[in-house]
């Protein structure tokens, strides 16, 4: 099996699936996770929305620093719940808050690099996914920018 049929079929139902996908969304950048600016946040939350628009799942995906001008804390940004946080601490402390409630009603996956923070919520009873992994999907599942094209011959 393909890194790729793994990723797809950990994606594979949509929101029919009932999963969460909670994300330390700065992470996604490729930078590691290191504080993004306003400008670079809006373009992670512009390239999660198209994928969360393509692959009908449910994200929630969490920034370290002040709200934006484009959206506010807990609202939603092209069907993506944006969360922030005022600093690292209160990042991951958010990120397993999120994750806990998510665990109530349906799959929650949390989508960190951070060992600490993933180790607390496998013991949660959560999922696991690295930032380099879900970037592989996001990337390559239209996300980018870039039309993937799946399934084209």
């Amino acid at each position: 099996m393909s890194i790729f049929d793994t990723i797809k079929a950990f994606f594979a139902g949509g929101s029919r699936s009932g999963k969460l996908y909670i994300i330390d969304a700065a992470q996604l950048s490729g930078g590691g996770s290191e504080r993004l600016g306003p400008r670079e946040q809006v373009q992670v939350l512009q390239q999660l929305s198209r994928f969360v628009e393509k692959e009908k799942i449910g994200v929630q995906a969490v920034f370290e620093g002040r709200a934006l001008r484009e959206v506010a804390h807990g609202e939603n940004y092209g069907g993506v719940q944006v969360f922030f946080a005022d600093n690292t601490a209160n990042l991951q402390n958010l990120l397993l808050d999120l994750l806990k409630k998510g665990l109530r009603s349906k799959q929650a996956v949390l989508v960190t690099g951070t060992r600490q923070v993933e180790e607390r919520a496998i013991s949660m009873g959560g999922l696991t996914l690295r930032p380099s992994t879900f970037r592989k999907a996001f990337e390559n599942g239209g996300g980018g920018g870039g039309g993937g094209d799946r399934g084209a011959r």
